[in-house]
C-alpha cells in the first residue's frame, strides 16, 4: 500500500546530469523566505490560497496558493499516477499521485517530488453503516430529536474522482513547498487544509456527508438565511462559540456534522431569545462587502 498523506524529496539531480551542489548565501536564503511572506501578504488571500486551523501555528497552504508560488518561482509542474489499489471486492480502494516540479524553461530538471496518497481508508471518503448508524443515534440523543434510520441505509461512499483530486492535490501542494523551501511558512499537514476550497467546488456535497447535492444547498440556504435573521447579539454569541469550540469563525464547516451542529446551536439561540423578547425583534443587517460572513458555508 502506498504512503498515506504525502511524501516529500527533494532533488538532487537535475536531469540525470548527477549530483547539483546549490550554494547560497544566509542573506540570500533569508531574502527569498521575505519575498515569500511579502507574496502571501501583496497576493495571497487568506481562506482561498491559505487557511489556519485551531491548534496549527502556521498556515496551511491550499492549492491556488501553491499554484501562486509556483507562478512567482518560475516553476511548473506535472502529475502522474503511481499506484491505483482496488479492494478484495475488485474496487477502487485509494490512488498515489507525484507531482513534479521543474523549472518553466527547462521541463527535464526536476526540483521537488511529492506523493499525495488518498484512500477510502479515511473517514471522511468512507464511513460503514454502522459507523453512520452509531454517529446518528449520538445526534439524535445530543439535540434531543428522533433518530432518522434514513441516514444509515447505506454506507457512505464517496466518488473515486474526489478521491484523485485530493491525491493530486496533497502531491502537489507538497512538492511546492518543497520547491520553494516555505515549509518553515507553511504547516507540514495536509488533510485539514483541503475543507475550505473544497466546499467551493461541485462535488463537496458527497466529500463531507452530504446524500445528494440538492440536500447540501438546501441546507447551506437554510442555514445562511437562519444566521442573516439572527439578532447582532445572538451572531455575535454564535461567532464566540464557534471560537471556543475550534471552529473556523469565518470558514467552511469540515464535515455534514459539524454544520448540523452550527444549526443547532444558531436555532438554540434564537429560540432562548424568543422566550426572553417574545416580541418580533429585526434581523442584523450586514456589513456591505462582509456578506455571509458568519455562514460556514
Amino acid at each position: 500500500m502506498a504512503a498515506t498523506g504525502t511524501e516529500v524529496e527533494r532533488a538532487e539531480t537535475f536531469g540525470g546530469s548527477g549530483l547539483v551542489p546549490i550554494r547560497q548565501s544566509p542573506a540570500a536564503l533569508q531574502a527569498q523566505a521575505n519575498e515569500i511572506r511579502d507574496l502571501m501578504r501583496a497576493v495571497l488571500r487568506e481562506g482561498v490560497d491559505y487557511g489556519h486551523i485551531p491548534n496549527v501555528e502556521r498556515p496551511m497552504l491550499f492549492k491556488s496558493g501553491a499554484e501562486w508560488l509556483l507562478k512567482w518561482a518560475g516553476y511548473g509542474h506535472r502529475l502522474e499516477r503511481v499506484d491505483l489499489e482496488r479492494d478484495e471486492h475488485g474496487r477502487k480502494f485509494s490512488v498515489t499521485y507525484r507531482a513534479t516540479v521543474h523549472p518553466l524553461d527547462d521541463v527535464q530538471k526536476v526540483v521537488a517530488t511529492c506523493e499525495g496518497y488518498c484512500g477510502y481508508d479515511e473517514d471522511r471518503y468512507y464511513q460503514s453503516v454502522e459507523t453512520l448508524e452509531a454517529k446518528e443515534r449520538f445526534n439524535a440523543s445530543k439535540y434531543k430529536r428522533a433518530v432518522k434510520s434514513e441516514k444509515w441505509a447505506k454506507e457512505y461512499r464517496a466518488p473515486f474522482h474526489s478521491l484523485m483530486r485530493m491525491a493530486q492535490k496533497r502531491a502537489m501542494v507538497g512538492a511546492t513547498v518543497a520547491a520553494t523551501a516555505s515549509s518553515g511558512i507553511f504547516a507540514d499537514e495536509f488533510a485539514p487544509q483541503d475543507a475550505a476550497p473544497d466546499l467551493l467546488n461541485p462535488t463537496a456535497w458527497a466529500e463531507y456527508g452530504w446524500e445528494s447535492e440538492a440536500e447540501h444547498n438546501d441546507f447551506r440556504t437554510s442555514l445562511r438565511d437562519l444566521l442573516a435573521s439572527m439578532h447582532e447579539e445572538d451572531q455575535a454569541e454564535f461567532k464566540a462559540w464557534r471560537t471556543m469550540v475550534g471552529y473556523n469563525v469565518t470558514g467552511p464547516a469540515s464535515s455534514r456534522d459539524e454544520a448540523e451542529e452550527m444549526k443547532a446551536k444558531a436555532e438554540a439561540l434564537q429560540a432562548e431569545r424568543a422566550q426572553r423578547v417574545p416580541t418580533t425583534t429585526a434581523p442584523a443587517r450586514e456589513e456591505e462587502g462582509d456578506e455571509d460572513s458568519s455562514a460556514p458555508f
